[in-house]
């Protein structure tokens, strides 16, 4: 989303107060209930392979909590990136060399020849 934290074309509307009701549609769409599905409830699941979490640090769509949560979830090894004052989506376009040379780093790390 544009400036990360409105819906574009809505008056300036804040998108964390969307959010539900873009999971809900999302939900009837697919036919799932997407809340049972949610990385929280399925992150552990992935240990013991190495998970690398890039979060924007004023994500409206994953709050900061949640994305703690998340992270507490994940088995080891585990890193977490939380990128000040980027939204959802956004630290790839603004912060690009950090962004390739951390996730590089991080398979260099975790990934064995």
């Amino acid at each position: 989303v544009g400036g990360g934290n409105v819906v574009p074309g809505a008056a300036g509307l804040p998108l964390s107060r969307f959010a539900w009701l873009v999971v809900w549609f999302a939900g009837r769409r697919l036919g799932r209930d997407l809340q049972a599905t949610s990385p929280l409830n399925a992150i552990g699941l992935i240990s013991p392979r190495p998970v690398l979490l890039i979060h924007g640090a004023n994500d409206p769509l994953v709050p900061r909590a949640d994305q703690q949560a998340i992270y507490a979830a994940c088995g080891d090894p585990k890193d977490l990136w939380q990128v000040a004052g980027m939204g959802h989506r956004e630290a790839h376009e603004k912060f690009r060399a950090e962004y390739i040379a951390r996730v590089i780093g991080f398979f260099n790390q975790h990934i064995k020849e």
